[in-house]
């Protein structure tokens, strides 16, 4: 079996905190507490198709988020690469 800590789930999101996945998992969890991860937990297969869709637009959402962010970020380092004289000043 395979299991990943809360902690790091907690360091890939701003809008996910101990207190979310605690209510998802409809219990109290701590950081340092395993989720285990097992093949036959869900049955993707069975699932309806209105749940498959909520999964993967709260996933494409999230991911989109950081995308936009990862984004913006190399925006301002090669804005300050290329035009290193705007940034002097203000630093």
């Amino acid at each position: 079996m395979k299991h990943v800590r809360i902690n790091k789930l907690l360091r890939y999101g701003d809008d996910l905190s101990v207190e979310v996945i605690g209510d998802l998992l409809g219990q109290t969890v701590n950081p340092n507490d395993k989720l285990v991860l097992q093949k036959d937990v869900l049955d993707y297969l069975t699932m309806p198709v209105e749940e498959l869709i909520e999964m993967k637009d709260y996933i494409h959402r999230i991911l989109n988020d950081r995308l936009s962010a990862a984004k913006e970020e190399y925006m301002l380092l090669d804005d300050r690469i290329n035009n290193p004289d705007l940034y002097t000043l203000s630093e």
